[in-house]
């Protein structure tokens, strides 16, 4: 976990993310609205921990090109592409196999 939260309604620790059109705080566990705290929307806003609305996990990796977004996998499923520009991601051997394994799930 980068940011952990002790959620006030469910009892339990998570990972809190930020709504990016209503600034507001949500768990990560049951994802109800948190009290407003400057210095943890401050963080959530710099390591871009974002809402998503469809509640699978996202996996943004900036490429050399600029683009910030999911990536892809190629088709021998051997490696992890960008989803702007196409171009393999130089990734370690262990994280580029969790990041195949959790963009399979996702899709």
């Amino acid at each position: 976990m980068r940011v952990s939260l002790n959620c006030e309604l469910c009892k339990k620790q998570s990972e809190p993310c930020l709504d990016k059109k209503t600034k507001k705080i949500h768990c990560g566990n049951c994802d109800k609205v948190q009290p407003d705290n400057h210095y943890l929307k401050y963080q959530l806003e710099t390591l871009q921990l974002w809402r998503s609305g469809d509640k699978k996990p996202f996996w943004n990796i900036k490429c050399d090109c600029g683009s910030i977004e999911t990536p892809k996998i190629s088709k021998d499923e051997k490696n992890v592409l960008c989803s702007g520009c196409g171009q393999a991601y130089k990734l370690s051997v262990p994280f580029k196999i969790m990041m195949i394994e959790q963009l399979k799930k996702i899709k």
